[in-house]
């Protein structure tokens, strides 16, 4: 299957729920005049099986399907494990993938903020200015990122999450449905802000923070985020 017309071709990594929502806003920003058509989902075969359609469109293969990807062809990796996402990504590119960026076409973003590749931000998500996002970061429905903030490779928000003015998020951190960061605060590198928190001090490396105010719960050692040549984590 190759893209038609002067339509870019993208290839959603990956074939869950978050997945149909990555599809959802392709498709929506595809009525809405963008040049994009979904070709289907690259998948880890030991967990579907090539042809299968889900939503209409079809798992095309696994990641070595991009050694003999049509030419213009762009991926998004839409799994929602920072960590698997990363892992995902780099074999991807070892393949030869190729990534873009999927904005929502709802989704109100101003000039002065810059994506990195391979983002995904979906509906009703707003950014304001200077907002910095890296590479492979996911913004999911309604959050709002207000100025001057950071968000670092693989980090990933939950729906409803709300940063104020300043806020850096690290490296592979996950911030939960529903939570509310103060201004200026640093969320650690591989951290976990769960649901409906609110932070109101700098949040560490490797940790699990939770509640109001937000307290951390656990942390975890050093590296836990990587993995295997097989997906599996290395400890």
């Amino acid at each position: 299957m190759s893209p038609t017309d002067d339509r870019r071709g993208f290839v959603i990594i990956g074939a869950g729920g978050h997945a149909r929502e990555v599809l959802e806003a392709l498709e929506a920003s595809t009525r809405a005049g963008a040049p994009f058509e979904t070709l289907g989902y690259v998948v880890d075969l030991r967990f579907a099986h090539a042809g299968t359609a889900i939503n209409g469109k079809p798992i095309l293969g696994g990641l070595d399907w991009f050694k003999t990807q049509p030419p213009g062809t762009e991926a998004v990796c839409a799994v929602g494990a920072c960590d698997v996402r990363r892992w995902l990504t780099i074999r991807a590119a070892g393949e030869g993938a190729r990534f873009g960026t999927v904005v929502h076409f709802s989704v109100l973003i101003t000039s002065r903020v810059v994506l990195g590749s391979g983002v995904v931000i979906l509906a009703g998500s707003v950014l304001t200015v200077q907002v910095e996002v890296g590479n492979h970061v996911h913004v999911n429905l309604a959050c709002t990122i207000a100025h001057d903030s950071v968000l670092h490779d693989y980090a990933t928000l939950g729906p409803g999450v709300r940063l104020s003015g300043g806020v850096t998020v690290g490296e592979g951190a996950f911030v939960g449905t529903g939570a509310t960061v103060i201004e200026k605060i640093h969320i650690g590198a591989w951290s976990v802000v769960g649901a409906g928190a609110v932070i109101t001090r700098d949040v560490p490396p490797n940790s699990t923070v939770v509640g109001v105010p937000g307290r951390v719960i656990k942390t975890r050692g050093d590296g836990w985020q990587f993995h295997n040549e097989a997906g599996e984590r290395e400890w």
